[in-house]
């Protein structure tokens, strides 16, 4: 059961000092409790710690200039709990903001964003051709009117053994996309025993793994089947069956998919890629296909570099310039 910290009210004064000054915060409505020093962690710009405090140890709640090292745990402000917290490790407190709060994350990060339609100019140029023929002179420009009040739903479905969620992540706040990430519960500790821990171990209970895979997809088919886009990941040095089943799901339910996986195991997913609307090798090009999906931004040098050769020139005169 989490303990209750108190927060007086969404805009009262006591509340920012509580948040940032290191004052005593009370229970409200005359009940008597144990307070708490809440302080702001120093030094980190990543943005769980924009909804998350540190409570200060006892014996130190009257000190000055608070520091990590000062802290017993950590302080959820969004729901209320407390986190498993430590100097130099704070994964408890990732985890729970990646678990429990990445939908409002993202959203109030696109909140802060412009709601008005943006017009975006997108410059085509003709790049050097194979026989150093120097770039075309005149410049097209194509006007595009887009529209950013759409929160698209990005479901992440993959392998849990790498930072390749947060890689997309960062890249969608860099570009300030419009997107709201959803993922499946990546501690496969709590994916696990999820159905032992809630329903009880019974002996007579068989097989675990059906009970907590049935919970688990409470979870992932709610969130695929709400999502926009599916970005399905597999990696080399696992066997990424539940993947694969989430993009035969995604498949099925028609959603758009994007497939993100290293050249070497091209071959033994021929089938999934078959039905992916993109395939990509890294998570930056995911970021840049939603880029241009949502906003038809493209990157400002190709991934090819010099050799890069336009359609226009590589059909040959007489086609039209798309």
């Amino acid at each position: 059961m989490n303990e209750d910290c108190e927060v007086t009210g969404p805009t009262g004064d006591a509340e920012k000092q509580q948040l940032t000054g290191g004052q005593h915060p009370t229970k409200s409505g005359g009940k008597s409790d144990e307070s708490h020093v809440l302080f702001d962690m120093k030094g980190s710009s990543r943005r769980e710690w924009k909804y998350v405090r540190l409570v200060a140890k006892e014996e130190l709640r009257t000190k000055k200039d608070l520091t990590s090292t000062d802290a017993s745990k950590a302080y959820c402000t969004l729901c209320k709990s407390y986190i498993t917290f430590s100097k130099g490790n704070g994964n408890s407190v990732y985890r729970h903001m990646e678990k429990r709060h990445q939908g409002e994350m993202d959203l109030a990060e696109n909140n802060n964003d412009d709601a008005k339609p943006s017009k975006r100019l997108i410059h085509l140029e003709h790049a050097k051709n194979t026989n150093g023929a120097k770039p075309a002179k005149k410049q097209k420009t194509i006007k595009h009117h887009f529209s950013k009040t759409k929160i698209w739903k990005v479901y992440l479905s993959g392998e849990i053994h790498s930072d390749w969620r947060e890689d997309i992540a960062q890249g969608i706040r860099k570009q300030k996309l419009p997107v709201s990430l959803t993922s499946p519960n990546t501690s496969r500790e709590d994916s696990d025993n999820c159905a032992a821990m809630i329903l009880g171990m019974e002996q007579n209970r068989r097989n675990w793994d059906v009970i907590g895979a049935r919970m688990n997809s409470v979870r992932t088919q709610t969130l695929i089947r709400e999502a926009d886009v599916v970005v399905v990941r597999f990696g080399e040095k696992y066997g990424h069956w539940n993947a694969a089943f989430d993009a035969g799901y995604a498949a099925a339910l028609g959603k758009s998919i994007i497939t993100l996986h290293p050249p070497s195991i091209s071959h033994m997913l021929k089938e999934v890629n078959a039905f992916a609307n993109v395939v990509c090798e890294d998570p930056s090009q995911v970021v840049e296909t939603l880029a241009y999906v949502i906003e038809g931004s493209l990157p400002s040098t190709p991934r090819d570099g010099d050799s890069f050769i336009p359609i226009a020139d590589r059909l040959g005169k007489g086609n039209p310039n798309p």
